[in-house]
């Protein structure tokens, strides 16, 4: 059996992430959305009705970038605010009927690309490589909430409140 090397998996997941860029900004899967609003539609749509503190923590954002690409939503009428009944200061979200419809052709345009690359891979390994992804990715939920652990390299754009947010929600779980 093969020795583990941590360089190749890097290597793999560099190359993966590049290519994986390259299909978004083509603008291939979201249908003439930003990478952050896609992400957006896509939580939203399977919240049916979240609260924009929710959505931020979930796509791992801090308020005000979820804000803005809410914003930009809803002016395209995609998606819609109502206050909460349960306390007035919250705002769910939710998509309109249009907005119903993008993410919907968001998902077969996913389904269509992804099954074409897993159609390049022989059917007996279409387990072993969902295990593994499912194995990385739950490695990195910890992750997300150890600040000492998750700085391999300078964090920008987060705050060590936006950590601390992040622990005491007990968030965990990378979005795509």
């Amino acid at each position: 059996m093969k020795e583990f090397d941590t360089d190749s998996l890097r290597e793999t997941l560099r190359v993966m992430i590049r290519r994986l860029g390259f299909l978004h900004k083509s603008g291939a899967g979201c249908y003439g959305l930003t990478m952050g609003q896609c992400h957006a539609i896509i939580e939203i749509g399977a919240a049916k009705r979240i609260p924009i503190a929710r959505l931020a923590e979930s796509l791992n954002l801090d308020a005000s970038t979820a804000t803005r690409n809410v914003d930009t939503l809803e002016r395209a009428g995609l998606v819609v605010r109502e206050p909460s009944t349960d306390d007035r200061r919250v705002s769910l979200l939710s998509l309109t009927e249009e907005g119903i419809n993008r993410l919907n052709k968001i998902n077969v345009g996913m389904n269509r690309y992804y099954g074409q690359v897993l159609a390049n891979i022989p059917q007996a390994k279409l387990p072993i490589v969902a295990e593994g992804l499912e194995l990385f990715v739950s490695a990195l939920n910890p992750m997300l909430l150890d600040e000492e652990a998750s700085s391999c390299c300078e964090a920008k754009g987060k705050s060590k409140q936006n950590i601390k947010n992040r622990r005491s929600n007990n968030v965990s779980g990378w979005n795509a």
